[in-house]
């Protein structure tokens, strides 16, 4: 089952999209695989980032935070005071009870804003959330979420990953915590059991113990820290739109719409495609190659993001007239965090017709059945940059899926989590045959 993995914008680096690919191995092709099929299941990456847009003042136009003229700090109490004061004028306009913001804590050093629950200013440490109580798919996403903070990136990172998830699937895991007094021996036993399986994953993956788990940090202080925010969400959320959002946003507005714009650009014909799809193209030339030495497995394509749009103009215009493409079919696409419903809102696509809109009441059919078997459209209710294809495309298989993630870390949050990939795995089972999976 040969898979095509191609990136969104913002990507520059090749070695970014190596988490992704482990967990496209670990919960899709080691699960899928062929017992049949002799070797691994190969993953096929299309890296086109280098190709992406350039900025002659790198990114200078980027606004800095609102009360800085540079460096990312905590504004001093003479300038908090009007900006508590506006942000409150404005949550008394919004629906349904918000608590007020307040200042709590020696602001005056530097620290963060405090954002409290009531008009005293008091804020309690302590969650009321216990671990034995969550559901495993709960416990992983905390657990995961909590070591995606610290936002390393690298092959730790994605055996961490791992290891909390294995942890928290496993019964045994709930019977210890269920023996626990209270929430910090939970914790602790927590910590101590994600250590221990990834020790045996990094030991599993290269042979020895290299890092070991210590570069985790006090794993448990920083879950805890997540259960407090999350009791006091609305505050934390405040906290996190005045100290981090504008920038982070911003630079990555500025890195979509210019990823964009050059892809359009350079999208090229048939006769003469642009560098960036000839590089899709190029990759699902070689994936229809490893399908016939496979014993006809199918193939499988991942998008993220701007990606999917490079591939629905593959599907719809390139392949359909290019005489060496005729026999490649994708078999199940999943696009995540895409835009193609905006874009065929704004007819942008070689093939967009004016043939199909709201007023008309036509919806545009699916790519041709030559070339696409199943397409499967996911979007993030937290990710501003996804968008459904529902009300647009006929018959489409389009449903959300939460990360729980901020806006900032949405837009690629679920291609982190392993429970969006044992729904992939799901998916896959669902609408490929039967017999290519292991019984």
């Amino acid at each position: 089952m040969p898979v095509v993995h191609i990136h969104g914008v913002a990507t520059r680096n090749p070695t970014d999209l190596e988490q992704r690919e482990a967990m496209l191995r670990r919960y899709i092709t080691d699960e899928l695989k062929q017992d049949n099929v002799p070797g691994d299941v190969p993953v096929r990456r299309v890296f086109w980032g280098d190709l992406g847009a350039s900025f002659a003042w790198d990114l200078r136009a980027c606004p800095t935070p609102l009360w800085t003229m540079g460096a990312n700090v905590t504004p001093p109490p003479a300038e908090q005071a009007p900006m508590l004061a506006e942000f409150n004028t404005e949550l008394k306009n919004l629906p349904g009870e918000v608590p007020p913001v307040v200042l709590a804590g020696p602001v005056a050093t530097g620290s963060n804003l405090i954002i409290a629950g009531s008009t005293t200013g008091s804020v309690s440490t302590e969650p009321r959330t216990r671990l034995k109580d969550l559901l495993p798919d709960q416990l992983s996403e905390l657990a995961v979420a909590t070591v995606l903070a610290k936002e390393t990136g690298n092959w730790q990172e994605t055996l961490a990953i791992m290891a909390a998830d294995d942890v928290a699937r496993d019964r045994d895991t709930f019977i210890e915590l269920a023996a626990q007094s209270d929430l910090d021996a939970e914790l602790a036993l927590l910590q101590q059991l994600i250590e221990d399986r990834y020790t045996f994953l990094e030991q599993t993956r290269t042979g020895l113990i290299l890092q070991g788990p210590g570069w985790l940090g006090d794993l448990k202080d920083r879950v805890k820290e997540a259960l407090t925010r999350a009791d006091q969400s609305p505050g934390y959320a405040l906290t996190r739109v005045l100290n981090q959002v504008r920038p982070k946003l911003n630079r990555g507005v500025m890195l979509f719409f210019g990823d964009v714009f050059t892809y359009l650009e350079g999208r090229g014909t048939p006769k003469q495609p642009g560098p960036i799809m000839q590089r899709l193209l190029d990759a699902l030339l070689e994936a229809r190659t490893l399908q016939q030495h496979r014993d006809g497995e199918p193939i499988v394509l991942l998008s993220h993001s701007m990606g999917g749009q490079i591939v629905y103009d593959a599907l719809t215009h390139f392949l359909p007239n290019m005489p060496a493409f005729q026999d490649v079919k994708v078999d199940f696409w999943c696009a995540t965090a895409s835009q193609v419903g905006v874009f065929e809102e704004m007819k942008l696509f070689a093939e967009s017709s004016p043939a199909y809109s709201l007023a008309l009441g036509n919806k545009v059919p699916l790519p041709p059945a030559a070339h696409l078997g199943h397409w499967w459209n996911v979007w993030d209710p937290n990710d501003y940059l996804s968008y459904t294809a529902k009300p647009i495309f006929v018959d489409i298989d389009d449903e959300p899926y939460s990360s729980g993630m901020s806006v900032v870390q949405a837009h690629g949050g679920y291609l982190q989590q392993p429970s969006f990939y044992r729904k992939f795995a799901e998916k896959l089972r669902d609408h490929l045959a039967a017999n290519w999976y292991r019984p």
